[in-house]
């Protein structure tokens, strides 16, 4: 038996009866290639990152099964997601035996566990659980937008410790000046 993830993105105009309708059949045809669901994760309603097929928004699920492939047909799984028009998008993935499913909701709450649900105490970690947490950012416009500024305030740190200092505006406009008025520069 092989543990497999698929994640399904639908489209949000189903509405919930909808929803609920094209989830049922998604898990009938796991249990019809005998696919097992051991467990399930409801993300809900998302925004998108981009539009994809006219929608900007998409209702997620996660739902994790264990298939035998000389019994079960992940294609006829596979080739059945694509074709559906309700599904926007689907990924099923091979998880690693030994990996236990982990909640979405609880994973941004769990700085402790890694990624896989494992928790394994080390000096770090203990270190990182005795500082206090910040919120974490959940889109990468703002995660990009605190890196650059976390590595603005390190460069100055830098420079401050080197001693050079921010040139003034008076400075800046005396060596524009000195490039200007040089005889040996045509403009």
């Amino acid at each position: 038996m092989n543990q497999y993830e698929l994640m399904v993105l639908l489209s949000p105009e189903l509405g919930a009866q909808g929803t609920k309708k094209r989830l049922d059949s998604i898990r009938k045809l796991i249990t019809s290639h005998k696919g097992e669901i051991f467990y399930e994760d409801d993300w809900g309603l998302r925004d998108l990152a981009y539009r994809i097929k006219k929608h900007d928004r998409g209702y997620y699920m996660v739902m994790n099964f264990n298939l035998d492939p000389s019994e079960g047909d992940m294609d006829e799984i596979d080739t059945t997601c694509r074709l559906e028009n309700e599904i926007l998008r689907h990924m099923i993935t091979r998880v690693p035996a030994g990996i236990e499913p982990k909640s979405y909701a609880n994973m941004e709450e769990d700085d402790e566990d890694d990624i896989f649900g494992n928790s394994e105490e080390t000096e770090e970690t203990t270190k990182k659980a005795s500082k206090p947490k910040a919120k974490k950012s959940t889109t990468k416009a703002t995660t990009k937008a605190e890196k650059s500024s976390t590595e603005k305030k390190e460069a100055k740190a830098a420079k401050e410790e080197k001693g050079d200092k921010e040139p003034s505006l008076e400075d800046v406009d005396a060596k524009l000046k000195s490039i200007i008025d040089n005889p040996d520069l045509n403009f």
